[in-house]
């Protein structure tokens, strides 16, 4: 039986079919994590362009920040000086939560496309969860066309549940990446997928990674010892108090007659100035977002500091006792008169 190429279309993975991280490769931040992934992918099947969804961040590397959230959206700048627009041209922009989008791209430019790269679950342009099986779909929609699917958990890897977001819903991703949390505080990230295509990074492979401090083992040990600890108990508890700090949020809102909506991902969530619940970029854009600022700054006059966004996600963990709850839920119903009250600039 002849040894199937890596670049061959894969078996059309069964639905609840989860990713199989068989090896690590630790490295320090997130943008190295994904940077990294994506040159794999492009080692991997000999393919040079990548799919990304508009408004997703996959870190500072050149090639993704096109369409980018968290502060690119924040800031309303379509991409970053200094990034060359023949490594941007490698880089195909789809809208999230988009299936006929998706299709359209591979039947266009499908025999170059390496990898689809997506957030598990979308963080940096204000939360917006998958539809339903759409992660499931990506990786279906890559492997018939020879292509490696990359799912970033760098948000919610271990912050959803022990298994990230493809633990609540399975997805064959080929690589999945990390950070943040699997540091415990300290500089960490990593990425993970199926031997054969791991063993292809330097040195058992041809594509080149390295970094000094990639898996410095202080970070390691730390994020380690934090990894054990969350046991049961801690994911019920941060579930708790995320359900209860959002629907605080919300209540004092519509008290104050502000149109908004809550969108949540597990324990991940963020207000959105919407009159109706938004499924992609566009959609996210046309909130009022005036009206963030005056109510973050309220709520920090408070001693409560949120995301500094409309478009970031509100994190919650074990560390939030109810004391800390109480004061936040004590500051919302000035914030929330302060958001009524703004108004667009000129």
């Amino acid at each position: 039986m002849r040894s199937r190429s890596l670049s061959e279309p894969r078996r059309k993975p069964a639905r609840d079919e989860g990713p199989v991280i068989e090896q690590v490769r630790m490295v320090s931040t997130g943008t190295e994590a994904t940077m990294t992934a994506v040159r794999l992918a492009r080692g991997v099947t000999g393919r040079s362009l990548v799919v990304k969804f508009a408004g997703h961040y996959h870190g500072h590397s050149d090639g993704l920040l096109a369409d980018a959230g968290s502060g690119l959206a924040t800031l309303a700048l379509p991409a970053s000086a200094g990034v060359p627009a023949e490594i941007a041209a490698q880089t195909l922009v789809l809208p999230y939560n988009d299936r006929t989008a998706v299709e359209t791209a591979f039947a266009s430019y499908g025999p170059r496309i390496a990898a689809v790269i997506v957030e598990a679950a979308a963080a940096n342009m204000g939360v917006i969860a998958p539809e339903p099986g759409f992660n499931a779909f990506l990786a279906a929609t890559a492997h018939r066309n020879g292509a490696l699917l990359i799912v970033d958990e760098v948000l919610t890897g271990f912050r959803v549940s022990p298994a990230g977001w493809l633990g609540l819903e399975p997805a064959a991703a080929d690589i999945v990446t990390f950070g943040k949390v699997i540091g415990g505080g300290m500089p960490l990230a990593g990425l993970g997928g199926r031997r054969e295509v791991m063993e292809q990074l330097a040195p058992t492979g041809p594509v080149y990674q390295a970094g000094t401090l990639s898996g410095n083992p202080v970070a390691v040990a730390a994020g380690l010892a934090t990894l054990q600890a969350a046991d049961a108990a801690v994911y019920a508890r941060v579930d708790e108090v995320s359900a209860a700090i959002a629907a605080a949020t919300s209540d004092a809102l519509s008290a104050a007659g502000v149109e908004h909506v809550v969108s949540r991902a597990g324990s991940l969530f963020s207000i959105q100035f919407l009159p109706s619940r938004a499924h992609d970029y566009a959609g996210v854009q046309r909130q009022e977002a005036f009206r963030y600022g005056p109510f973050f700054h309220a709520m920090l006059e408070a001693g409560v500091s949120l995301p500094p966004s409309a478009y970031e996600a509100w994190f919650v963990s074990a560390a939030h006792d109810d004391a800390a709850v109480s004061r936040v839920l004590e500051a919302l119903p000035a914030a929330a008169r302060a958001a009524a009250a703004a108004a667009p600039s000129a």
